[in-house]
């Protein structure tokens, strides 16, 4: 066989091997399960749909901050606190 052939199997077999990895890569994905939500202010655990009671500060045109007040469990729409 000449150089040319051999490094072309060469190259083949490389990228068989990469897709391979690929393909195994995301059939069995990072097995992670994505991060408990809870509020910040009490600690509850908040279901799907669920959320946090804030008030937006603006500082000026580009920067603003949150202030979170908390969840339905912690905080009523009323404005106080159970």
């Amino acid at each position: 066989m000449t150089p040319e052939i051999i490094w072309f199997v060469y190259l083949l077999l490389i990228i068989a091997v990469i897709i391979a990895l690929i393909r195994v890569g995301k059939l069995t994905g990072p097995g992670e399960h994505p991060p408990a939500r809870t509020c910040p202010v009490c600690g509850s655990d908040l279901a799907q749909g669920e959320t946090l009671f804030a008030d937006e500060i603006r500082k000026n045109e580009k920067e603003s901050e949150l202030r979170i007040k908390g969840c339905p469990h912690c905080y009523k729409k009323g404005g106080q606190k159970t």
